[in-house]
């Protein structure tokens, strides 16, 4: 379990800095939560760092403009996404449409199967384009109130998002692994 100590600058408690042995040497007993570590002569020892913030850094109201501005710069590039999202899904419906009605000539089987998988890309285009106008809108919303509780929100939004793409990514990633060996095992089966 690590000691922890209230931090004089913020009041926030952190884990106890390792400090050296000669900085608490001409001290009666270690300070309360401070862990010593005697070095001895290590070469490989890791410098002691100045841990302390700067005011500006510590100070909130500077904190929330710079995330303020972050977000201002991002809100219209995740809107456009959003926008040329939902045209592309646009797109891949009627696509999916029209194959269907153009492959039932062939086979209904082939035709059922193209309207599901441009039906099931056009779902998770459809969704992840929601997702991104709903992050944009969230940000315009914090960016009008300046409310945490919005500036949460839109974090929540953007969350979510990015782990539907990180599922997305990993049934990809899959499915370029199964489907060539299961493709490979069917036609093996087939008859001469």
């Amino acid at each position: 379990m690590t000691n922890q100590v209230q931090c004089p600058n913020c009041g926030q408690r952190v884990a106890a800095p390792v400090v050296m042995q000669e900085e608490v040497a001409s001290a009666k007993a270690s300070p309360p939560g401070i862990m010593v570590v005697d070095q001895g002569d290590n070469p490989f020892a890791s410098p002691a760092a100045d841990l302390t913030m700067p005011d500006e850094a510590r100070n909130p109201a500077v904190a929330m403009a710079g995330v303020s501005n972050a977000l201002r710069g991002t809100a219209p590039w995740v809107t456009f996404l959003a926008v040329v999202g939902f045209l592309f899904t646009a797109m891949m419906g009627a696509l999916s449409i029209g194959t269907a009605i153009s492959l039932s000539r062939i086979g209904a089987s082939t035709a059922a199967l193209a309207f599901f998988l441009y039906g099931f890309a056009t779902l998770i285009f459809g969704v992840l384009s929601a997702l991104l106008w709903s992050y944009g809108s969230r940000i315009r919303a914090f960016l009008r109130s300046g409310q945490t509780a919005h500036m949460e929100s839109a974090l929540r939004a953007q969350k979510v998002f990015w782990q539907l793409v990180a599922i997305l990514a990993v049934l990809y990633v899959l499915a370029l692994f199964t489907v060539p060996i299961i493709t490979f095992a069917m036609m093996r089966s087939v008859p001469d």
